[in-house]
């Protein structure tokens, strides 16, 4: 390993064990840099009750040309200032640990933290900049509990353009007040060309940029049109279920009123709903000029039987 490590330019090493995994980290952190690595890729092996394999976090690898790195069930600091893709899988780290990697990253341009565990707590007036990120995924798994408000606190200590795509998968919330990361991701969207339609589709609610495709009934959803006129998807965000988001409107997400007043465009499946959410969305949707509905009706298995569509274009006379 010491010979190799001057020379290595990818490095994947899956579901090592812990005896391994030491001793090719311990070998990895004693040297001073890694000059030619680009590609980096560790998974630890472990099994549900056990926990991320850890590191100190006063020793980062010096990782000057890499401009990938993957670290699933395990984390090593690094410092990396070409890294254009990280993806951090199943990993317990401190938040300043996390924004202090991020900071040395300016290159970076696809973010992807999966189930990640975030300790200790976001310092008040810390926010890393990430000049040119074009995408940010995040993403809780069902069987793991994460608070969403790791989701939000740390999206209130970065900033990146507001063109960078969002893709923020909390699933299966407790309750309402755990849409509550839908606040800053909303507010960083809507800082150059809001968008002025949304759609409900399973358990996302994605948010569309202009121009908008005219209404094609020979297609359940509106916004799989291939015309000339193609929206720009800004962002994908988990408001599953739909009850649930529809209470958020008048508690976490209730600050979003002006922004949600700009959409004028709603497509949805009309069986997601209950007659007392649609009540409460259109409050906060309250400019609408075009309803996009499908009816969908499902056996006792919860099988897809048929498919029944709607569509309203509300004009003046119809409001």
């Amino acid at each position: 390993m010491t010979y190799l490590a001057g020379r290595l330019r990818e490095l994947v090493w899956s579901s090592l064990q812990a005896p391994s995994f030491e001793v090719v980290i311990t070998h990895l952190q004693s040297h001073t840099a890694l000059p030619l690595l680009r590609s980096l890729e560790l998974e630890y092996s472990r099994n549900r009750q056990e926990a991320a394999f850890q590191r100190p976090l006063d020793r980062p690898l010096e990782l000057p040309h890499a401009a990938t790195i993957t670290l699933k069930s395990c984390f090593i600091p690094f410092t990396a200032p070409s890294l254009t893709t990280l993806i951090l899988e199943e990993i317990h780290i401190p938040c300043d640990c996390l924004l202090n990697g991020l900071s040395k990253s300016p290159e970076l341009e696809d973010l992807q933290l999966l189930t990640p565990f975030l300790t200790g707590g976001f310092a008040a007036n810390y926010v890393v900049t990430l000049p040119r990120l074009k995408e940010l995924l995040l993403h809780r798994d069902p069987d793991v509990w994460i608070p969403t408000r790791s989701f939000r606190d740390l999206l209130q200590h970065l900033h990146f353009p507001p063109r960078t795509y969002m893709n923020i998968d909390y699933q299966n919330p407790e309750d309402s007040e755990d849409l509550c990361y839908i606040v800053p991701a909303v507010h960083s969207v809507w800082r150059e060309d809001p968008p002025v339609a949304v759609d409900f589709e399973d358990c996302d609610m994605s948010l569309y940029s202009g121009p908008l495709p005219h209404i094609d009934h020979t297609i359940s959803h509106l916004f799989a049109s291939k015309g000339a006129a193609r929206p720009s998807l800004r962002a994908s965000l988990s408001a599953y279920a739909h009850w649930r988001f529809a209470q958020a409107l008048t508690g976490c997400l209730s600050v979003l009123r002006p922004q949600f007043a700009n959409i004028t465009t709603f497509s949805s499946s009309m069986s997601l709903w209950r007659y007392e959410d649609w009540v409460l969305a259109f409050r906060s949707f309250s400019n609408l000029d075009t309803l996009h509905l499908y009816l969908t009706h499902r056996d006792l298995y919860g099988q897809l039987t048929a498919e029944e569509e709607v569509d309203y274009d509300l004009g003046e006379d119809d409001e």
